[in-house]
């Protein structure tokens, strides 16, 4: 979008509070979207690699966590400490 040209002698009809804070946002939607992209890489190579071992399932007492591919093979990634402290 351009900015609109600002005739001399007139006052600016700019809110700097408002600038701010779209500023602030772009910011962190920006940062939220290139980790996105970067969770969407990392979540393939996890498949692959379960696929690579022929596994549905898998679960890592030492590391804390549970693996399952579901549905169309997508990897769904959970601590269990986690489900251990929601239990208690």
């Amino acid at each position: 979008m351009q900015k609109q040209q600002v005739i001399p002698g007139t006052k600016s009809r700019a809110i700097r509070e408002i600038d701010d804070a779209a500023e602030a946002y772009l910011d962190v939607r920006d940062k939220r979207q290139r980790m996105t992209e970067q969770e969407v890489e990392k979540r393939s190579a996890l498949e692959g690699v379960m696929r690579r071992h022929k596994l549905r399932e898998y679960r890592s007492d030492d590391a804390g966590l549970s693996v399952t591919l579901v549905g169309q093979e997508k990897a769904k990634v959970r601590r269990t400490t986690d489900e251990a402290e929601a239990d208690e």
